[in-house]
């Protein structure tokens, strides 16, 4: 990397990631030549130091102030942190329209309230059990059920990643019948603000940096966080207001917004 940088006369070198060993083989190699190494935060982690490490580029794009702090807390030696606020990426077709799609997904002529669930993963010693993943899709197909003008999306941690087996099917089942339940997959890359974009509310599982670029950009956008032992300084400020702890509570809020 070191021959590579001087080769082709590069002094800033940006990497687009958070977790990676080669972060620190670029730095070392641009030091060699009094360069710098730029790097960004892609989520909003409780725990920051899994995310870059203890040897990450000189200059780091980050969330916040107590993102900032609990990185130099952690003995991370960055030169500089920069408050960005916002996530973002260099790809043009992260910025793409999606209104078509998601207009295709819904059969009625009616107006409809969309809601985008940005699901994440759940399991032992995660903020969130299997249960309460349960619990919440049950209570909030339910709800919409209830409510036949109300369109839910999921969008999937990962591509195909959406585990059916924590909704009781029946439910899913009858909403999906409806044209009122649609998993959104294969979108291709692009940022969870542009889903948003296209819903008139977004509702983030565990507190969820996709859910959080819908709330910077002023859009109407729930957390549902459960996992409230876990450490994030999030929850300080917001409880029972923009994040929820019980399905029951989310869903009153999910209410009051519809």
């Amino acid at each position: 990397w070191s021959l590579f940088f001087t080769k082709h006369n590069i002094d800033i070198w940006f990497t687009p990631m958070e977790q990676s060993n080669d972060i620190a083989i670029y730095r070392a190699a641009m030091e060699k030549k009094n360069g710098v190494t730029i790097q960004c935060q892609r989520s909003v982690y409780y725990s920051p130091a899994l995310s870059y490490g203890f040897n990450p580029a000189h200059i780091n794009f980050t969330w916040s102030d107590f993102q900032k702090t609990h990185l130099l807390e952690n003995g991370n030696n960055s030169l500089s942190y920069l408050i960005v606020g916002h996530s973002f990426g260099a790809s043009p077709n992260w910025t793409r329209n999606i209104d078509n799609i998601v207009s295709s997904k819904i059969n009625s002529q009616k107006k409809t309230f969309k809601v985008v669930i940005f699901d994440n993963i759940c399991g032992n010693n995660l903020p969130m059990t299997k249960k309460q993943m349960k619990s919440f899709y049950d209570k909030l197909i339910e709800w919409a059920l209830k409510n036949e003008n109300v369109v839910l999306f999921i969008k999937a941690k990962k591509k195909e990643s959406f585990t059916h087996e924590l909704i009781t099917m029946h439910n899913f089942h009858k909403l999906e019948s409806e044209g009122r339940l649609h998993i959104l997959n294969n979108l291709g890359y692009i940022l969870p603000i542009t889903v948003s974009n296209s819903m008139d509310l977004s509702i983030g599982v565990n507190i969820s940096s996709a859910a959080l670029e819908a709330n910077i950009a002023g859009k109407r956008s729930l957390h549902y966080y459960p996992g409230i032992d876990f450490y994030h300084p999030l929850t300080k400020k917001c409880l029972n207001s923009l994040i929820f702890t019980e399905p029951e509570t989310i869903i009153s809020a999910v209410e009051d917004i519809y």
